[in-house]
């Protein structure tokens, strides 16, 4: 006789949202010979150590994915100047928290996660931005409904962006997530589903919102492409 196997209930939990960070991009000065950028990014990136970088497109206010930059630098931590020819005409700046990628000779930014729209003025009070986000809509025992944001005309499918969940209030960074799931979706915003999962109640945990990095084999995923976090505690059901 064959033992009868446990079907996992789906249970809706309350839940409330105990922090979050996200990646920022300043402009703090234009001039004909360089950009002055300023910038935040989840707590624990090393952006010097995990090819984070600066790029430059002339136009805007979008960045124009299918163009190769026309200035970029490496990004230390804080701050620093994108030296360039600029003239009297509208850029995009857009910080990237991983290295540019060239396929066949065509360079792709499937880590640019937020920008800065510079009208043809250089008015810095004038200037548009643009941060990622992640967020939740539901929580179940088996399942989180998660809501991303990033860069108009980012394509999260063809970046092989994705979402990793830790349990506890963790710093994500290279460190191996207790679920992974991929954004399936070519918007560059909506929401992705994380299933199979087993959210305890009363518990703390740490999602991320990655660029970039996806594979089916946990042990290939790129855990440092991080553009945003959220923290959050499940509650008991009423």
């Amino acid at each position: 006789m064959h033992a009868r196997e446990r079907t996992r209930v789906n249970v809706a939990l309350p839940y409330n949202i105990i922090s979050s960070s996200t990646t920022t991009l300043d402009i703090n000065d234009i001039e004909a010979g360089f950009v002055a950028a300023s910038y935040t990014t989840p707590n624990g990136n090393s952006p010097a150590a995990y090819s984070n970088n600066l790029f430059v497109w002339a136009g805007g206010p979008d960045v124009p994915w299918g163009q190769s930059a026309l200035a970029t630098a490496s990004a230390p931590f804080g701050g620093t100047s994108i030296p360039g020819s600029y003239s009297a005409q509208p850029y995009v700046v857009g910080y990237s928290v991983g290295p540019s990628v060239v396929k066949q000779g065509v360079t792709t930014y499937p880590n640019v996660c937020a920008t800065a729209a510079i009208p043809p003025n250089w008015d810095v009070n004038q200037i548009t931005y643009f941060s990622p986000a992640i967020g939740i809509t539901t929580v179940q025992t088996t399942l989180i409904t998660f809501t991303y944001s990033l860069p108009p005309g980012f394509n999260p499918n063809s970046s092989g962006s994705w979402i990793g969940l830790w349990f506890g209030n963790v710093t994500p960074y290279n460190l191996q997530p207790l679920a992974a799931a991929p954004i399936t979706q070519t918007t560059s915003s909506g929401s992705a589903p994380m299933t199979g999962l087993g959210i305890t109640p009363n518990g703390i945990y740490t999602a991320a919102l990655f660029t970039s990095g996806y594979s089916t084999n946990p042990a290939n995923l790129a855990l440092t492409t991080i553009a945003s976090t959220v923290v959050f505690q499940t509650q008991s059901k009423l």
